[in-house]
């Protein structure tokens, strides 16, 4: 896989790895990406997204940022320029994909009942862990 052809996300702290989820229940799919061996990374895990899915995957980033106010996105793209995001439109996240060379995946809340997604009131009323997908 080249990176030409792929969206390169950062997953950091705890909370970051529900967006794993987000992505497997809306059926897209991802490649796990190991540093090269020996070598220190100061992010944390790394996946890579083909670009032909950004519709769908800026969809499910937003979703997955309102469903706790302590997501934010932090996206370097090509040229050098940092945008934080803390929940935009599907639209505008997407145009920032699209110039993204780097988007850093963050949750600062801790997580709630031991889980990483939080807790919120299913379409059926009652409480359980979402994806912050409905």
């Amino acid at each position: 896989m080249t990176h030409d052809k792929h969206l390169r996300i950062s997953l950091v702290g705890k909370g970051a790895q529900s967006l794993l989820a987000s992505l497997d229940a809306s059926g897209l799919g991802y490649s796990r990406v190991s540093p090269p061996a020996g070598r220190i990374m100061a992010s944390g895990e790394m996946i890579l997204l083909s670009l032909g899915v950004l519709t769908q995957v800026s969809r499910v980033l937003v979703e997955w940022l309102r469903a706790r106010p302590t997501r934010k996105l932090n996206i370097t793209t090509r040229d050098g320029r940092v945008v934080m995001i803390e929940a935009d439109s599907a639209g505008e996240v997407e145009r920032m994909l699209k110039a993204a060379e780097v988007v850093g995946v963050f949750d600062t809340g801790k997580p709630c009942n031991g889980d990483d997604q939080g807790e919120r009131p299913n379409s059926h009323g009652s409480q359980g862990p979402q994806n912050g997908l409905q």
